[in-house]
C-alpha cells in the first residue's frame, strides 16, 4: 500500500503539527489536500500506509497515540549481548529478504480475508491496530498467535483505573464549581485555579 513513513527523534520537533497528516492515513483511502504549483492547485495526496515514530521521552498527541501501538524501549545494558547488524553477512540478509517477500506474496490473499480472534480488553481502535498483526500471527501458528494476543493486552489493554487526561480535566473543573459553590466562572480564573494543583496531569 505504498511507502512506510519513518520519523526519528520525534521529541526534537513539533510532531503535533503533523497530527492531521498522521491521523488521515489510519484508514485505507486516507489523504490530505495540499495546494501546489504556480496556481496553487489543490491536489490529494495518499497518506495511507505504515508509520514508525521513534523518540526519547516523546509525547504523542492523544489522537495519534490512540491510533498507534506504543512500544516502550530501554537502553541496552552493559551485560546485554546482541548480534550487531554489521556482523550479519550480506548474503544472509539477501536470503532473508527473499524469504520474506516470497512468504508475503503467498500469504497476502489469505491475510486480506483474515478475521483473527481478538482478545478481550482492547478498545475498538486498538483492535484496528492489532488486527493485521494478529492475522499474521495466526497464520504462523497458534502458539505465536496466543503470545501475540497476550502482548496486545499487555501493551494496549484498557486500564479502567487510569482515566484519560480529558476525564481528569473534567473532574477538576467539576470540583472547582462544587467546592466553591459557583454558578459561573471566567475562563481566566478557571485556568488559574486548575493550575493551582501542581500534581494535576495538565
Amino acid at each position: 500500500y505504498g511507502s512506510t513513513l519513518c520519523l526519528d527523534e520525534a521529541d526534537s520537533f513539533g510532531i503535533d503539527k503533523l497530527r492531521g497528516l498522521l491521523n488521515s492515513g489510519f484508514n485505507e483511502g486516507g489523504c490530505v489536500v495540499r495546494c501546489i504549483g504556480p496556481d496553487n492547485e489543490p491536489v490529494k495526496f495518499n497518506t495511507f500506509g505504515d508509520k514508525a515514530i521513534a523518540g526519547i521521552g516523546a509525547t504523542l498527541p492523544e489522537t495519534v497515540e490512540d491510533r498507534s501501538i506504543i512500544m516502550k524501549m530501554r537502553r541496552k545494558r552493559k551485560n546485554d549481548v546482541k548480534l550487531k547488524v554489521y556482523d550479519i553477512k550480506p548474503l544472509e540478509i539477501k536470503q532473508l529478504i527473499f524469504k520474506v517477500k516470497r512468504w508475503a506474496s503467498e500469504a497476502v490473499g489469505v491475510l486480506s480475508e483474515a478475521k483473527p480472534v481478538m482478545p478481550n480488553g482492547l478498545s475498538d481502535r486498538k483492535e484496528d491496530c492489532w488486527r493485521p498483526i494478529l492475522a499474521i500471527a495466526e497464520l504462523i501458528g497458534e502458539d505465536v498467535a496466543q503470545q501475540s494476543r497476550e502482548a496486545a493486552i499487555l501493551i494496549s489493554g484498557k486500564d479502567n483505573d487510569q482515566p484519560s487526561i480529558y476525564e481528569e480535566l473534567l473532574k477538576g473543573i467539576k470540583n472547582i464549581f462544587e467546592q466553591r459553590e459557583r454558578v459561573h466562572i471566567s475562563t481566566q480564573n478557571l485556568i488559574a485555579e486548575l493550575c493551582e494543583d501542581v500534581e494535576a496531569p495538565w
